[in-house]
């Protein structure tokens, strides 16, 4: 199931909050730099790509009667791009924004401006590098002082293949969908009919395309990683033939970094609520218990706190009771991730069962119109509200000293917490003043969850 399925009712300050702490691990030092360094891109669709003219040849200043310091000289020509198309963006910029270089960034919106950027860029010796949310790290999508290298995003593509639009098929549990969307779009699709993805992605504003491209997303007692799910795929070759991918083939295109191709579009299964809940194992006979009335998602949080370690024995004790409440969370829901904070030495934990009512969408045996209805304006209003994430990754100038001090506090107070009033949390750093208030404590608290974050999202991973 999608991350974006944590918020699924009506927008309300409790819910954002909800959902920013889910992202809190993303805002690493950033969040104390005056102005964000990579503005919000329209979610527009682009225009076919034009001829750049020619760059001109910059001459040597005329000789005059003025005196010089020294020898007249001819200014430097400009290197010319690898490429003669004219680019939405002249800055490709990574997530972190540690590496950034002047590579142009096209977005096309139909198959044959993706054919001409491909064909224009091979003509030219440009190297040719797929990009979803910019969230790879250094080197991934582009190096610092890369050349000769164009980047292409598919977040304005929509395919015109017949057959591969964006839709859902509730009697095979599929749906198909654009490679260059974000899982915000998916539950969108999928959820007011009564579907949920069968694993869980690490945040919701990746491209689908990205996360089907590589092994990092994924995590439940019995499911693996997310593209293990894709039953076919849409693809672009290098010689810009489009094909279809299924059976054996799939092996090589799920975790391919784009090395083979592009990914346009991607079908895969999901999972129905309306399918009974096996709600245990008969330990007589080995056969599971199945409950007929019970099916539907149910989504939980809990923050668990621990006593500070002062010495290396306890230091031990804290990590055999952290690894003990990871598994037996595990054991328990069929989805789960973790987040530790060591800076608090507190766990949150995002987990998710089947045990609630059977849901079959608006209509069917299990139909609920008014929940349908319910799921499809908050879906849709978080797939609007992130319009373009998959393209320009999660905002970072959302966040403000006023933000932090909000979240930052002694558990469990706080809106993160059990909801009472936020009990700040000192600063170790400078007297008499909290930790929300002091840039280089927030940097070291934000960059320590982020590191454990992704850690013990991937333990789960292989749980």
């Amino acid at each position: 199931m999608s991350s974006g399925d944590i918020s699924l009712t009506p927008a309300s300050p409790n819910k954002l909050l909800t959902l920013f702490e889910f992202q809190l691990h993303l805002f690493l030092t950033r969040a104390f730099k005056g102005t964000n360094s990579k503005s919000t891109k329209s979610s527009k669709k682009t225009k076919g790509p034009k001829m750049a003219k020619s760059p001109k040849t910059i001459k040597s200043p005329r000789h005059t009667d003025a005196p010089t310091e020294g020898p007249i000289v001819a200014l430097p020509v400009p290197k010319a791009k690898c490429t003669n198309l004219v680019a939405e963006d002249s800055s490709w910029t990574n997530w972190h924004g540690d590496v950034t270089n002047f590579t142009p960034i096209f977005r096309p919106a139909t198959d044959e401006e993706l054919r001409q950027i491909i064909v224009n860029s091979k003509n030219h010796g440009c190297t040719i590098r797929m990009m979803g949310a910019a969230s790879s790290q250094d080197g991934m999508v582009m190096q610092r002082k890369e050349e000769d290298t164009v980047v292409i995003s598919l977040a304005s593509h929509s395919t015109q293949v017949d057959g591969w639009q964006d839709s859902i098929d509730p009697l095979t549990s599929t749906f198909r969908i654009g490679a260059g969307k974000s899982w915000f779009d998916v539950s969108s699709l999928i959820r007011p009919h009564g579907f949920v993805l069968k694993t869980r992605t690490a945040g919701a504003y990746f491209s689908v395309g990205g996360v089907i491209a590589n092994m990092v997303h994924g995590s439940g007692r019995s499911a693996g990683f997310v593209h293990d799910d894709v039953v076919s795929m849409l693809v672009l070759t290098s010689d810009s033939e489009i094909r279809e991918v299924v059976g054996e083939d799939l092996k090589y295109w799920r975790s391919s970094a784009g090395e083979l191709g592009m990914i346009l579009a991607v079908e895969m299964e999901m999972h129905s609520e309306a399918i009974p809940f096996i709600s245990g194992i008969n330990p007589a006979t080995g056969e599971p218990v199945i409950d007929l009335s019970k099916g539907g998602m149910v989504m939980e949080r809990e923050r668990t706190s621990f006593p500070p370690a002062a010495n290396p024995d306890e230091f031990a004790l804290l990590l055999a009771q952290v690894t003990e409440k990871v598994f037996q969370t595990s054991a328990l829901y069929d989805s789960a991730q973790f987040f530790f904070n060591f800076y608090t030495n507190t766990l949150a934990e995002y987990r998710s069962n089947f045990s609630g009512p059977r849901f079959s969408g608006g209509s069917g045996d299990y139909g609920d119109a008014e929940k349908s209805g319910s799921y499809g304006d908050a879906t849709k209003g978080l797939s609007e509200l992130f319009a373009d994430v998959a393209f320009t990754g999660v905002a970072y100038d959302e966040m403000n000293v006023d933000i932090l001090c909000q979240l930052f506090c002694i558990p469990p107070s706080g809106p993160l917490g059990d909801g009472s009033p936020c009990i700040p949390i000192p600063s170790t750093v400078s007297p008499g003043a909290n930790l929300c208030n002091v840039p280089v404590e927030v940097s070291a608290a934000i960059s320590t969850s982020t590191m454990v974050s992704y850690h013990m999202v991937r333990h789960t991973i292989s749980l």
